[in-house]
């Protein structure tokens, strides 16, 4: 098995789960009351608080983006379910964030 560069600290990652969930809240609570500024400022919120994760456990989260996006774009030959959710075609290949991890 590959091993992986960056170790999981428990503490850094309850954190940002904890973040992370006080933002969703907090974009849901905008889109009840439908306010577009509210459900902006909350949806770059969650990008922040998502993107400050690689930067806490100390991997490259643009090439673990960049890894899962090229195998995300495959699902295009997917079938579409009934509520518009893409689905991954038989044949899909999950991206291997592993191997990513490893070259650091």
């Amino acid at each position: 098995m590959t091993q992986v560069v960056a170790r999981v600290k428990a503490p850094t990652l309850r954190l940002r789960l904890a973040l992370v969930f006080e933002e969703v809240w907090e974009l849901a609570d905008a889109s009840l009351k439908e306010d577009l500024p509210m459900i902006a400022r909350n949806a770059a919120d969650i990008l922040y608080v998502t993107h400050g994760i690689p930067h806490s456990l100390g991997y490259d989260g643009d090439a673990v983006f960049d890894c899962v996006h090229k195998a995300n774009m495959t699902k295009r030959m997917g079938k579409v379910r009934s509520d518009g959710k893409q689905l991954a075609p038989v044949d899909f290949r999950p991206p291997d964030v592993r191997a990513v991890l490893a070259k650091g």
